[in-house]
């Protein structure tokens, strides 16, 4: 009984041992214990002594014990137990593959594994992130390096690409791989020719190693105006004396723009070699070109005389519209004032150079609403002009109101015509002997090719007028004989200090 009791015992101290090793495996996940077990595990010889010696000890015992022990093989063969082994080992299968699943070089695959998968994916951030897990741990490659860029680019993260090259060219600094694709991202814009001091006019191109759209600007120093950005497609002319920034990025295959690069030009151009302070004649027109060898638009006073140019530069010349007013210039582009004559008749410009419209000038001369003086016809109010423009008087009520009037002609001022001959005079409320006195009107005369002079003052046969245009250089007219259309068929004359 003493034996059986210490056979009996042996096996249950095996099943704790087992169920002790089982929990420090969960717990510490170190080692598999499988032999630990075997050790423990009753061979089939002593399975076979145990048993021999269990039924003599059996067969000494009291008939009326109700006791029976089973044998140490039965016991070996428990199903309980051998679900318990088997846990055991599932145990440390499960600890050994998350230790070896945590390898270095196994993270290395997994990781770029699911970073190719998300990318593949067109989760670029995912992949992104990723990659950067790579980096943590050590795991860098130009490959590597290649794809994240990649990633990174196509997840919108443009500036994070741009570092993550210039971190591994630092790691990598002869790879050209890297380097095109930081040039892809990072277009470097080249400038030809470089800036710096020019005297001559500058046509600059720009252009980039792969070909890339550019964006750029142009400021010159002075002007306040911001440069526009605009799109290269050809070659600027820097073409004025001046400094001229020149800002410029190439735009990258990720549709975003490149780092800025910048030149300054500063341009003067040789005053012997260009029309600067000077007149450029061409075959557009005329220009003038400042210091700067800037053609100059708009108005410009120049030797003291104000001249036009349009926006090309060009100075105006003849009747020229300028914001709705109308102004003359002549052959030099000159602006001019007072009574102009063009192609098409008279135009009175006042002291501005604008062109008078709508008006009397000298209370003679009626100007239309075009500015054109009106000739041989009736103005807007109700007057006659001839056809030299000048007012028609009415000459008999003039003597009627002035009785001792005078009007005096000036024998070159004759207008010849058929019928009569037309002077530009003026009109005085009085005379005395032959000297005309008051204040004189323009008055307009027609004096007929037949009409007769009579001298008041000397005992001389009256004469035909158009022989008196010959030797009389100015006629007082007196007391005129007037027809039904106003033209003077005879008047009185003082020959007076003439004669």
């Amino acid at each position: 009984e003493s034996e059986g009791e210490i056979e009996g015992e042996a096996p249950k101290k095996t099943e704790e041992e087992v169920e002790t090793a089982t929990e420090e495996t969960e717990e510490q996940a170190e080692t598999s214990e499988e032999s630990e077990v075997e050790d423990q595990t009753v061979t089939p010889e002593e399975s076979e002594e145990e048993e021999t010696e269990g039924l003599s000890e059996a067969s000494e015992e009291s008939d009326d014990s109700k006791i029976v022990e089973l044998p140490s093989a039965q016991r070996a063969h428990d199903p309980k137990r051998f679900v318990k082994l088997v846990a055991v080992v599932l145990i440390l299968a499960v600890i050994a593959l998350a230790v070896g699943f945590q390898l270095p070089a196994v993270k290395e695959r997994r990781i770029r594994s699911q970073a190719e998968k998300a990318y593949a994916a067109a989760d670029y951030t995912a992949a992104a992130a990723a990659y950067q897990k790579l980096f943590g741990y050590d795991q860098q490659s130009e490959e590597i390096y290649l794809h994240a860029v990649d990633a990174y680019a196509d997840a919108g993260h443009h500036a994070d690409a741009i570092a993550l090259l210039s971190n591994a060219l630092e790691l990598y600094p002869d790879s050209s791989a890297l380097r095109a694709a930081l040039e892809a991202l990072n277009p470097t814009v080249h400038f030809d020719p470089a800036g710096g001091d020019y005297t001559d006019p500058v046509t600059l191109k720009l252009s980039t190693d792969g070909g890339d759209a550019i964006r750029y600007t142009i400021q010159r120093e002075g002007d306040t105006t911001k440069a526009e950005e605009l799109e290269y497609a050809t070659p600027s002319e820097l073409r004025y004396s001046g400094t001229y920034t020149v800002t410029a990025h190439g735009i990258a295959k990720d549709g975003e723009a490149g780092n800025a690069s910048t030149e300054t030009y500063t341009i003067k151009l040789d005053p012997e070699k260009y029309h600067v302070n000077d007149w450029l004649k061409t075959d557009e027109g005329v220009q003038y070109l400042d210091e700067s060898g800037q053609f100059l638009t708009g108005w410009q006073t120049i030797d003291g005389k104000k001249y036009y140019f349009d926006e090309n530069g060009y100075r105006a010349t003849g009747k020229t519209e300028i914001d709705r007013d109308s102004y003359f210039f002549n052959a030099d582009g000159v602006m001019q004032t007072g009574w102009q004559q063009a192609d098409d008749g008279w135009y009175f410009f006042d002291e501005t150079g604008k062109m008078l419209t709508d008006v009397w000038v000298e209370d003679s001369y009626y100007l239309g609403s075009d500015g054109r003086m009106l000739t041989d016809t009736t103005t807007p109010d109700g007057t006659t002009v001839d056809a030299s423009g000048r007012k028609v008087s009415d000459l008999a009520g003039f003597f009627k109101d002035h009785p001792k009037g005078m009007v005096v002609i000036q024998s070159a001022d004759r207008q010849k015509g058929d019928e009569y001959a037309t002077f530009a005079a003026k009109a005085y409320p009085s005379h005395n002997s032959d000297e005309p006195e008051g204040e004189a009107t323009d008055v307009t005369v027609k004096i007929s090719n037949r009409a007769w002079m009579h001298y008041t003052d000397k005992k001389l046969p009256d004469a035909l007028v158009t022989d008196a245009y010959r030797f009389l250089p100015h006629i007082g007219i007196l007391n005129p004989t007037l027809d039904e259309n106003g033209v003077i068929t005879k008047f009185d004359f003082i020959l007076g200090s003439q004669g």
